[in-house]
């Protein structure tokens, strides 16, 4: 068996060791020779896909940011409103006479929704406002005024994200203001454009852009970095310009202004895709999750998905085969003659295969076969030799004489009041009668409970957990007329409820429904013994019957 084990093992390695080199070996060649083109051409068409929702979703925010930048410039160029703003006049015809045309104006954009507040302030100081929270905000003190960035500034706008410092503070909604200064030259005449805009008009274009599982979007705005959650822009610490691991990638792009750059590297590798807005420093940036290595998978050609199969099914086969062929048969083999040893002879017709195997492992069954009917007519041949060394011991037993002076001495007892003494005698003669006329191994020394002419005398049966049960029943010993038997007995259970049950001189079981009740235990006493002669009650049986609590 050494010597077999030995050249199944050595067998059964070598083949799979050679299986496993040559799968390997060509699975390595094919993946060196394609993983370079898969890394290169997956980079290029991640970059491209991201370039282009980028570009899609730039355009639309170009297009929105334009049309507020082309609503401040209508206010320094439109004659009409350049007068308004500029000539310093107090009177309230002139602001009437422009309301009508500021409201056309204002109503016939396209980005009027995300506009939170369209203010004007001519030279005189004569203010007008328009949109969505116009309705909501604190006195315009020339202090309250000063709040708003780059107010005194010629143009300013577009590069940060803060606190609508018009609005009260209960009301007060994150806004990207917008201004523009006016003056007359010559003169110090100055006219205020202030325009605040809604986070959303940025959010909005991007509703329906689809990132990439672990993706991230950003958006710049001037020296800030915000980071973009569904329908929130969250502000970052610092810009682009601090990712410090970011390492610029020279890829062929759609538009040359794309910035494309690598982070970490390996399986925690990131692309970086930066677009511009085209207008006041305004990007978009996604960072797309592990890199170029992490979905080469999905993008393997399949010639090499095919030949990756093909070799991988080759091995598969080959290691099956040897298995099914050899080491399966010859580990079964071993496992039955270990069962064996271990005292299962029970036949395995799993064993007996259609070859050389197979004949062993019916060789195997046959053995164990012969060595079960050995073993099985040897004690078949020591059961029969102790019964009839147990019938001979007990016909050297005389009952007849046995029974006839344990009898005097039951009645000698009984005259003389000594019913303890008779009580034994009887239970002396019932085992006796057993061992003589019973082939059982084991005989019971008693078989019936009696109160011994105690009027104090109970039995308590404890059940060990509550139960609940509705019957009992009792059995009384009925060896007529040498027993009596009681009328009356009284069951006391753990919960304290009682009840009185009425027997009668019957050897059937005696049976008493009661109420159902969970209890632990329960007491049988007060036993009413019937008039009789014999002094010799006794149970032989007493049921509680009912389920588990």
């Amino acid at each position: 068996m050494d010597k077999l084990k030995f050249r199944r093992s050595g067998i059964q390695a070598r083949v799979l060791a050679l299986t496993m080199f040559f799968t390997l070996g060509a699975s390595l060649v094919i993946a060196a020779s394609n993983m370079h083109q898969m890394t290169a051409e997956w980079e290029r068409t991640t970059i491209l896909n991201a370039e282009y929702a980028l570009q899609t979703a730039a355009s639309a925010i170009r297009r929105d940011v334009d049309e507020i930048d082309d609503l401040a410039g209508w206010c320094a160029y439109n004659p009409g409103m350049r007068t308004y703003l500029l000539t310093g006049d107090t009177a309230s015809s002139q602001a009437l006479s422009m309301y009508p045309t500021v409201s056309a104006k204002f109503n016939s954009m396209r980005t009027m929704a995300y506009i939170q507040r369209f203010l004007l302030i001519n030279a005189s100081g004569r203010q007008m406002m328009f949109g969505t929270a116009a309705t909501s905000a604190v006195t315009l003190t020339p202090d309250i005024l000063q709040r708003i960035p780059g107010y005194d500034s010629p143009n300013t706008g577009w590069d940060c994200i803060l606190r609508d410092p018009l609005a009260l503070n209960s009301q007060a909604a994150n806004t990207i203001p917008v201004t523009h200064t006016l003056t007359l030259p010559g003169t110090d005449r100055t006219a205020h454009v202030c325009i605040f805009v809604s986070p959303s008009l940025i959010l909005s274009p991007l509703r329906s852009f689809t990132l990439a599982d672990g993706g991230q979007l950003y958006w710049e705005m001037g020296e800030n970095l915000y980071t973009i959650n569904g329908s929130l822009l969250s502000a970052l610490n610092g810009s682009i310009a601090d990712f410090d691991d970011a390492v610029p990638l020279d890829s062929n792009t759609l538009d040359p202004n794309t910035e494309v750059y690598t982070r970490g590297s390996g399986s925690s590798a990131q692309l970086v895709v930066r677009y511009p807005i085209g207008i006041h420093e305004l990007y978009l940036i996604e960072v797309l999750p592990n890199g170029p290595t992490q979905r080469q998978i999905t993008f393997v050609s399949v010639p090499l998905l095919i030949s990756l199969t093909a070799i991988l099914l080759l091995g598969c086969s080959l290691a099956f085969l040897l298995h099914r062929m050899i080491a399966h048969p010859i580990s079964a083999l071993q496992s039955r003659i270990e069962k064996i040893s271990g005292g299962d002879f029970s036949a395995d017709p799993d064993i007996e295969w259609d070859n050389e195997l197979g004949d062993i492992g019916r060789g195997i069954n046959s053995m164990s076969a012969g060595v079960t009917a050995l073993m099985e007519h040897r004690l078949e041949d020591e059961k029969q030799k102790q019964d009839l060394e147990y019938r001979m011991l007990q016909n050297q037993i005389n009952p007849h004489f046995i029974y006839n002076t344990l009898n005097s001495i039951k009645w000698m007892a009984t005259i003389q009041h000594a019913p303890g003494i008779a009580e034994m005698v009887m239970a002396l003669s019932r085992l006796l009668k057993s061992i003589s006329k019973s082939n059982e191994r084991l005989v019971p020394l008693y078989q019936s409970w009696g109160i011994n002419r105690d009027p104090n005398a109970a039995l308590t049966l404890d059940f060990g957990r509550p139960v609940t049960i509705d019957e009992l029943r009792l059995t009384l010993r009925a060896d007529f007329p040498h027993d009596a038997w009681w009328t009356q007995a009284t069951v006391e259970f753990d919960d304290g409820s009682r009840e009185v049950l009425e027997l009668k001189k019957s050897a059937a079981p005696q049976c008493f429904a009661i109420a159902p009740r969970t209890v632990k235990s329960l007491k049988l006493f007060e036993l009413i013994k019937a008039e009789d002669p014999s002094p010799f009650p006794a149970l032989t049986q007493i049921e509680a019957w009912g389920v588990e609590a």
